[in-house]
């Protein structure tokens, strides 16, 4: 595995749209999710197609281009008989698995203000921006963001991801990333709508800008000293819907 490479495993919904990010990524799609709020176990429930497109401002920092190639390669099946659809978006391959149950742990407490409800663990802090210097130069939090945000939000088909109530889309974002210790490091993202009804649509705008707030220099997971986050969970309003992203030490 190159280190240029970033890889994304993905729990999102039907990935078929060309998208062309400045380095070669690979996604693996879990699909969209659905959970309650027993445990964070995940399990299959049913086959779904819908995934979202959205068009971001071009000179956007964290903007990524698109590209229109894109291709159905074919079916396969992971060793521990985990079948999955495997597409060709622009320079980098998608492995979608459908949709699965994803559970909560602890359901969202509604507020009539935006926040930051949660930090992840201190043993994971990571960059908010790009390292370029020194001896571990590697990819930060910001540009996971952006990459995740623009994998939920474009398609091949010009459908919109829709989370229903109840429901929930993951990723994990990896390879070029790196910790503050200088180890190489993932980013595990999950989108959740516990609205009591209603749907949820993530566009590429407020994805960027709700998953920011984590790493903004006034959160409360920001470290000023090293300008890194250890992530955290942002709640959006008194609707239920959070935004997450959490660092973590790269799982090989």
């Amino acid at each position: 595995m190159l280190p240029t490479n970033i890889f994304i495993i993905a729990a999102t919904a039907l990935v078929v749209s060309g998208a062309h990010l400045p380095v070669k990524r690979d996604i693996i799609d879990l699909g969209i999710t659905s959970f309650d709020s027993e445990n964070d176990e995940l399990s299959t429930k049913r086959d779904i197609i819908d995934y979202g497109i959205q068009t971001e401002n071009d000179n956007d920092s964290h903007g990524v281009k698109g590209d229109p190639s894109s291709s159905f390669i074919g079916e396969g099946e992971l060793p521990d008989g985990t079948k999955f659809k495997k597409f060709k978006r622009g320079e980098f391959d998608i492995l979608d698995f459908g949709v699965r149950n994803i559970t909560e742990d602890s359901p969202l407490s509604k507020r009539n203000n935006d926040w930051v409800q949660s930090c992840g663990p201190r043993s994971a802090w990571m960059p908010v921006n790009d390292v370029k210097t020194g001896g571990s130069p590697g990819s930060g939090f910001n540009t996971a963001v952006a990459a995740y945000c623009y994998h939920i939000t474009h398609s091949l088909d010009n459908q919109p991801t829709v989370l229903g109530h109840g429901q929930a889309t993951s990723s994990i974002v990896f390879s070029g990333y790196i910790l503050t210790t200088g180890k190489p490091a993932q980013v595990s993202f999950v989108i959740k709508n516990e609205q009591d009804d209603g749907n949820h649509t993530p566009d590429y705008s407020n994805c960027i800008k709700y998953l920011g707030y984590i790493s903004a220099p006034n959160s409360s997971c920001y470290g000023k000293k090293n300008m890194d986050t250890k992530g955290g969970t942002y709640q959006v309003g008194e609707s239920a819907v959070s935004y997450k992203g959490i660092p973590e030490t790269l799982v090989n």
